[in-house]
């Protein structure tokens, strides 16, 4: 499991409803912590994800993005998203927003 101090970006507490594609079966989560790299979701215990899956996320708040699963718990996974422009300017959009929201 990867520990705070080895992240690469802060991380910023979020709650929203995801979706997880792995293949062919779909997942339901609720994000946890979101940073620039990364997210970590809560899962059901029986969700068949595990360290290492390319996955699928979409959520309506940053829509479709890519990642690797990088660590899991019995009900939490934390992934790594895909380097991509895309994928940076989506984070960037919803931290702006919830920043335009507090003020």
């Amino acid at each position: 499991m990867m520990l705070p101090d080895q992240r690469r970006e802060p991380r910023r507490r979020c709650d929203f409803d995801v979706q997880i594609r792995h293949g062919e079966r779909a997942h339901r989560g609720r994000a946890f912590d979101l940073s620039r790299t990364g997210i970590s979701i809560r899962i059901s215990a029986y969700a068949s994800l595990n360290k290492g899956d390319e996955i699928d996320i979409h959520a309506p708040e940053l829509g479709w993005l890519q990642g690797r699963i990088v660590w899991r718990s019995p009900q939490r996974i934390g992934v790594i998203f895909k380097r991509s422009t895309n994928t940076t300017a989506k984070v960037e959009s919803f931290f702006r927003s919830r920043a335009l929201a507090r003020a």
